[in-house]
């Protein structure tokens, strides 16, 4: 098993993290920041995560791919638990708040199994065009913008959906968005979906909240939410905190 990330850059630091995560755990990892394919550089860099994959089936049985803008919060966290979970070569987290019983998911953290079809299905990701992927979108299955992961919610929806093991989200929590990290017990924080992009805002939870060479959170934690307010001893008193505290023990 290998632990992969990647991206044109090393925009977020978030490899540091997944390194440690990796040796604490005695798991190699790679971080793909450059790829070639047939000798040549890649022709379409927005799929650095399928040509990572599939580089990583060349030596590697098993793989857990994690975004670069997703960090470990939980070091005790064993990856190998989620291939224990099921037999099928493609195992992915629900996405939050799905209720549709059509196969939708976050591709931020994926894991995979080397397999046939899962080899075909991506080599297949990156040869659907823009106007293929729109024309034979269905609604049912959310928002068809983005690049490897409507792709690939369609063909586990059409064509593989053999292949795919969609774990529910609350009882896999290893891809959570900032907010839900915080709430609930959480193996991975990642700032999915154009709304957590934000360079400064990933930088300061980065660097404010979590420690890159551990697996500690290390700061205040503000929790926006709407104020509720109790009448009390003759006065309307906030009574929900802005702010917890949220560390975790070694």
């Amino acid at each position: 098993m290998i632990i992969i990330s990647g991206a044109d850059s090393y925009r977020f630091d978030a490899h540091i993290n997944h390194q440690n995560f990796a040796d604490y755990r005695n798991i190699p990892y790679k971080f793909y920041s450059d790829i070639t394919v047939d000798n040549g550089v890649i022709t379409a860099p927005q799929f650095t995560k399928i040509y990572a994959i599939l580089d990583a089936f060349k030596e590697h049985d098993q793989v857990m791919w994690i975004d670069d803008d997703a960090f470990f919060i939980n070091f005790n966290f064993d990856p190998n638990e989620i291939f224990a979970q099921s037999d099928k070569p493609f195992i992915v987290n629900q996405g939050a708040n799905v209720k549709s019983q059509h196969r939708i998911f976050n591709s931020g953290v994926m894991f995979l199994r080397r397999h046939p079809d899962v080899i075909k299905m991506l080599e297949e990701v990156l040869t659907i065009s823009e106007q293929d992927k729109f024309e034979n979108w269905n609604n049912d299955w959310g928002s068809a913008k983005g690049c490897d992961q409507p792709r690939l919610v369609m063909l586990t929806n059409t064509k593989y959906q053999d292949v795919i093991e969609v774990l529910a989200y609350e009882e896999f929590p290893f891809n959570r968005n900032p907010r839900q990290s915080l709430h609930r017990l959480s193996h991975v924080v990642h700032f999915h979906g154009p709304q957590w992009k934000k360079v400064n805002e990933i930088e300061h939870y980065v660097k404010e909240k979590i420690n890159l060479y551990s697996e500690k959170i290390i700061a205040k934690v503000h929790i926006k939410r709407r104020p509720i307010y109790k009448w009390v001893g003759g006065k309307f008193r906030r009574s929900n905190p802005i702010a917890k505290k949220f560390i975790k023990e070694d």
